[in-house]
């Protein structure tokens, strides 16, 4: 689940960003084009501060990134290039709530490494 950063009419693709502290390096970001979905989605859903769920698939990049507003596809130097199959608004996120999960689940991937990789071994 993202925020909407920034919408680029021209290569029908929308950045969602989500500034999450503990990601490193900087923050996760999802350049989605939308062409396939534009006749399903709401213009509420590419307003900015929007969060989103997308379920897509990921896409090579094709172009550097300053041409995203000329080309469809663009390579995303931060983050991944998805085309989205299906998009819905997120409703009304708690913010706090979702932070301290994603912790939580990094947490518990923290302590199953070291169990994966004795069963490796």
């Amino acid at each position: 689940m993202l925020s909407v950063t920034d919408y680029l009419t021209r290569s029908g693709t929308l950045v969602l960003k989500h500034n999450y502290l503990a990601l490193s390096p900087g923050s996760a970001t999802a350049y989605v084009n939308i062409d396939l979905i534009l006749s399903s989605i709401k213009s509420t859903d590419t307003q900015i501060g929007e969060w989103v769920n997308i379920i897509g698939y990921i896409t090579a990049p094709e172009f550097s990134q300053h041409h995203a507003t000329s080309n469809r596809n663009f390579k995303a130097s931060n983050g991944v290039n998805v085309q989205a199959l299906v998009l819905w608004s997120a409703g009304a996120v708690n913010l706090g709530d979702y932070e301290r999960i994603l912790e939580e689940r990094k947490e518990v991937e923290r302590r199953l490494l070291p169990t994966r990789t004795r069963l490796e071994e």
